[in-house]
């Protein structure tokens, strides 16, 4: 409910709650700062957020947990409040709760998203030092966060390679994470290049791995790559259907107008039908 932005009814169950005589715990907290969180004034929501938590802190049925922790950190690095991200993790240090993997991902995400590059390797390494080990989760957030600063992609594409070098298991989703760092930074070729490597290192690529193509080449105006990429979908038994395409016709706009944009829309032509959606 609150995540719908229906923080007063999320607040009357609560009250509702209490009056039946039930209790509240720890998720019930919970809940309730992650509705205020999702309301329109950010500033008042991070301020209730914060007032409920320190009421749990004085309540036994409802001590923050680590899940508590977790919503505030995401919250305060997405508002770019570097200072009470700092307090609250001393609050958690000197708490008996341990931060998790979805701690720091969590944050580290949020500070990427904001172009907060050294808050973000900050958080890096305060998981280092914490002996928590990074997934693919945290990989894949640090490939997107580097490669949306047009002059660290090369930081992203040293990540993927040290992936891929050691040994590491290398998901789709980080492929797709790769793919896009070269896509929406205007780097067709480099994207074909590591499309065409991708089996060898034992990756299929899957429908979000075309879409992100298929809409960097259109963009590119680059028709043959069309063809390509069509015809490997053809190949992988992945009919592109309606949404396919409407969801690519946002690059026909940065299309010179003399460029055939209906022959790049479906390559050669011979493309099977679109598949209802």
């Amino acid at each position: 409910m609150g995540k719908k932005g229906q923080t007063r009814m999320a607040m009357w169950l609560f009250s509702e709650m209490r009056n039946s005589g039930c209790r509240p715990d720890t998720s019930v907290y919970n809940a309730l700062i992650t509705a205020h969180l999702h309301s329109k004034d950010k500033a008042k929501a991070l301020s209730k957020a914060l007032s409920y938590f320190e009421k749990m802190k004085g309540m036994e049925r409802c001590q923050p947990n680590v899940v508590t922790y977790n919503i505030l950190l995401r919250a305060f690095a997405q508002a770019q409040n570097v200072n009470q991200v700092n307090a609250l993790f001393k609050d958690l240090d000197q708490s008996i709760v341990s931060p998790d993997i979805y701690t720091f991902n969590g944050m580290m995400d949020a500070y990427g998203k904001n172009g907060m590059i050294r808050e973000m390797e900050s958080v890096l390494s305060r998981m280092k030092s914490n002996q928590c080990k990074p997934d693919i989760i945290t990989f894949n957030l640090l490939i997107d966060s580097y490669g949306k600063k047009q002059d660290l992609i090369r930081w992203s594409r040293d990540i993927f390679d040290d992936m891929v070098e050691s040994g590491k298991e290398i998901k789709v989703s980080t492929l797709n994470a790769m793919l896009d760092v070269y896509c929406m930074n205007g780097l067709p070729m480099e994207a074909d290049l590591l499309f065409d490597s991708a089996r060898s290192f034992r990756v299929l690529p899957d429908s979000s791995t075309y879409k992100l193509l298929y809409k960097a080449y259109t963009k590119a105006n680059m028709k043959e790559l069309v063809q390509k990429l069509l015809k490997h979908m053809d190949r992988d038994g992945i009919v592109p259907n309606k949404r396919f395409f409407l969801e690519a016709l946002g690059a026909f706009k940065s299309i010179p107008a003399t460029s055939n944009s209906a022959t790049l829309a479906t390559g050669s032509g011979s493309q099977q039908s679109c598949a209802k959606t």
